[in-house]
């Protein structure tokens, strides 16, 4: 077990946070969890997959389950083409022109499928604060923000990191409201990969949540593998 004091997480949520991390098929005694959580307000387990002695600890030691963290993983060898939209129109990327729409878009809770949003214990404003203090993060250490377009048109941003040499984690990609159900989805994916090879990276890797069937389609249309997949769950004291 590695135990993590997510200290970002307590500056966005509010409350004293912890981030639990097991192997597969980790067994733990219940009182040492407790010991290691002791003085938490809200602690974040995740175990990989196949993993039922563990995911029988998590029950055992009050945790409650609030979604799968899917790994998804694409060689840019086999990068997909940019797609011609209904309209006769190809989407596009650069570098973002203004930081602040982007954010003001973000904090307006363009995200509302993660384990923050959905738990009743947080507000939506504060759901939606964590992912603008994450970008602003990320700026902060020099990590860009792409704007995304079709035309001229601002339709959606995706924020990009390498965490590993050659390999790109565009960590946040959003459709901002007005764009969307214009099937948009898969190619702002597309985009995301594209702007990746052309940073020089060979492969791309990404983080999505159960809760979002929408982007987990769109990965799985562009050709992205699921590379592993951890069961997340919560705990509040």
């Amino acid at each position: 077990m590695i135990f993590t004091d997510a200290f970002w997480d307590t500056r966005n949520l509010g409350v004293r946070t912890a981030e639990l991390k097991f192997d597969a098929n980790e067994t733990v005694p219940v009182d040492e969890i407790a010991r290691a959580i002791e003085g938490y307000e809200y602690i974040v387990a995740k175990v990989p997959q196949q993993s039922p002695l563990t995911l029988k600890l998590m029950q055992d030691a009050g945790f409650t389950f609030s979604e799968c963290q899917i790994n998804f993983r694409h060689d840019l060898q086999d990068l997909p083409e940019r797609q011609v939209l209904p309209t006769g129109s190809i989407m596009t990327h650069r570098l973002t022109r203004n930081e602040d729409v982007i954010l003001e878009q973000v904090g307006n809770g363009l995200f509302n499928s993660d384990r923050v949003f959905l738990d009743p214990a947080f507000s939506q404003e504060t759901a939606a604060k964590r992912y603008v203090h994450w970008i602003e993060d990320e700026l902060e250490r020099g990590n860009p923000l792409f704007d995304v377009l079709v035309d001229d048109e601002l339709v959606g941003f995706f924020a990009y990191k390498e965490p590993e040499e050659h390999v790109s984690y565009p960590y946040l990609i959003g459709l901002f409201p007005e764009a969307r159900g214009r099937g948009l989805g898969k190619a702002l994916v597309i985009e995301s990969l594209i702007a990746s090879k052309e940073q020089g990276c060979t492969a791309s890797s990404t983080h999505v949540s159960s809760n979002n069937p929408p982007i987990i389609r769109c990965q799985e249309s562009v050709g992205s593998r699921i590379a592993a997949m951890d069961y997340v769950f919560v705990k509040h004291q």
